[in-house]
């Protein structure tokens, strides 16, 4: 059905990726309950950064980021996490 990791980059930082596979569960809103759970997975193993880079003509990945509180700095998406 799908995925979602992370990587540490250094520090308190982390690299997320994530993947829904099947055409059947992208509207369900399942990306949406992955990204919250990693989210607090890595909130509480003392993250302050998350980063994540969607493919550049994944339009609706970008929404569902910025929905979430990522920022865009050109290169990639950032959650800072308080």
């Amino acid at each position: 059905m799908g995925y979602c990791r992370y990587h540490p980059c250094g520090g308190t930082e982390y690299d997320m990726d994530y993947l829904i596979g099947e055409l059947e569960y992208i509207p369900k809103g399942l990306d949406r309950v992955m990204i919250d759970r990693m989210l607090t997975l890595l909130k509480a193993q003392g993250a302050t950064a998350i980063m994540v880079t969607p493919e550049k003509d994944d339009e609706a990945a970008r929404q569902l980021l910025e929905s979430c509180y990522f920022l865009w700095d050109g290169g990639f998406y950032t959650r800072f996490m308080r």
